[in-house]
């Protein structure tokens, strides 16, 4: 089965992150290998009832080693505001649309690893952690040949980044 393909636009303050991608309706962004993200509600061990506010975990993404990285390393280096991200996930083929889109407003690139990739590809793997202060999630079911059809939309606001 053919991979999802993801990609990553990030706004920051000094304007958009150069990335390499050169699918239509996403060139220049930053092409994804990988990426991770959770929520999760705490619970009571006796009552399970929900203990604290809901916990948005950050965005974690994997990546080759591109244009964008210097200016990501820049970010978390001076702090810079990430004004808004956008991670976009379509599925492979001509007609592919995004089916799912996560936006993340007021963050900061929080981590940053580089390595040697695992799966012996010849380029450096690296790991970008993103916290935010809201995120909004997409999803839009597709048709066989990609196109889009319907959409549900969530909204969840995260305690503020650091």
């Amino acid at each position: 089965m053919a991979r999802d393909i993801v990609h990553l636009k990030v706004e920051g303050t000094r304007g958009a992150v150069k990335g390499e991608s050169v699918a239509a309706g996403h060139v220049g962004e930053i092409d994804v290998h990988s990426f991770g993200w959770k929520m999760r509600s705490p619970r009571d061990v006796v009552t399970k009832a929900a203990a604290a506010r809901v916990d948005y975990g950050d965005l974690v993404i994997e990546k080759h080693i591109d244009a964008a990285s210097t200016a990501l390393m820049s970010m978390l280096a001076t702090n810079e505001l990430v004004r808004k991200a956008v991670l976009s996930v379509r599925r492979q083929g001509v007609d592919a649309e995004d089916y799912l889109t996560l936006t993340l407003t007021k963050a900061h690139v929080t981590g940053y690893q580089l390595q040697q990739s695992d799966s012996g590809e010849d380029r450096m793997v690296e790991q970008i952690t993103l916290a935010y202060e809201s995120v909004e999630v997409s999803y839009a079911g597709q048709e066989v040949g990609g196109a889009r059809k319907g959409a549900t939309h969530f909204h969840g606001i995260a305690a503020a980044s650091s």
